[in-house]
Order: C-alpha cells, then sequence, then structure tokens
C-alpha cells in the first residue's frame, strides 16, 4: 500500500472532519471581514476637496503640485482608518506619474502602494503597473534598476 501524499491525507481529513473544516471556513470568512472592514471606513470630507484640487492641478499641467496634493489627500484618509480609499489614492498618484513620464517614481509608488496594502485586491495589480512603468527603461537599464525595485 502505497503512503498517502500531503494532498491525501488533506482530503482525507476533510471529509472525516466536515464541521472543522466548517468552523475554519467560518472562522476565516469572519477574520476576513474583521480585516476589510476599515477598508470601508469613509475618509474625511477634505479628502474629497484635496482630490478635486489635485484634479485641477493635473488638467492645467502641474503634475508636481497635484501629487503632492494627492499624498496629503492619501496620508489623512489613511490616518483617518480609510485604508481602502488611501491605497486608492496612492495607485492615482502613482498612475498620474506614469502619465507625466515619470516612469521609475510611478513604478516605486505602484510596489509601496502594494506592499503596503498587502490584503487590497488590488495589490497584485499595482505589482503588475510597476512592471509596466519600468518596462520602457529596461532597454537601458541596468543591474541597479532591477536591484531598487526588488529592495
Amino acid at each position: 500500500m502505497s503512503r498517502p501524499t500531503r494532498r491525501s491525507a488533506a482530503v482525507w481529513l476533510l471529509l472525516a472532519a466536515p464541521s472543522l473544516a466548517q468552523v475554519s471556513l467560518e472562522d476565516d470568512l469572519r477574520r476576513a471581514r474583521d480585516e476589510l472592514e476599515p477598508a470601508a471606513t469613509p475618509a474625511p470630507e477634505v479628502v474629497d476637496r484635496l482630490v478635486a484640487a489635485a484634479g485641477e492641478r493635473l488638467r492645467a499641467g502641474d503634475l508636481a503640485s497635484a501629487v503632492a496634493t494627492l499624498d496629503k489627500a492619501a496620508g489623512l484618509a489613511h490616518r483617518a482608518g480609510a485604508t481602502g480609499r488611501s491605497c486608492e489614492l496612492s495607485l492615482a498618484t502613482a498612475e498620474a506619474l506614469r502619465q507625466g513620464g515619470q516612469s521609475r517614481e510611478a513604478a516605486r509608488r505602484f510596489r509601496h502602494a502594494a506592499l503596503q496594502n498587502p490584503r487590497d485586491p488590488r495589490a497584485a495589480k499595482a505589482h503588475r503597473a510597476a512592471c509596466d512603468a519600468l518596462a520602457p527603461l529596461m532597454a537601458d537599464a541596468d543591474d541597479a534598476l532591477l536591484e531598487d525595485y526588488s529592495r
């Protein structure tokens, strides 16, 4: 008789103890709800005013001022516990930088947003966006660029 593999042992455990598996699933769902709940915390109204101001600055072509304003809005949202909104604003800032031709800084910010919000569903897409932002730089890249990103 062959020795059971990890997979067959796990399947046996689930079949032999369905109530145990159900309790674990319920615990996991409860834990996920508790961890994601703060992401739904609304941001203070000042955050929306700052975002509107940043939009006006972007339309006027003042990328540096728009980025500073979005950074301030993201910081206020984060301090208020609105982590979902803070992440959204961080990603928007990174995208503005990418569209403004600042690929390296955009990649750094996408990466930072992903690492600071690992449970956010957008984290994986943020890492991908960082790679996309770095892609145009790779033709002339040296190893330092990749080392910098991996830190």
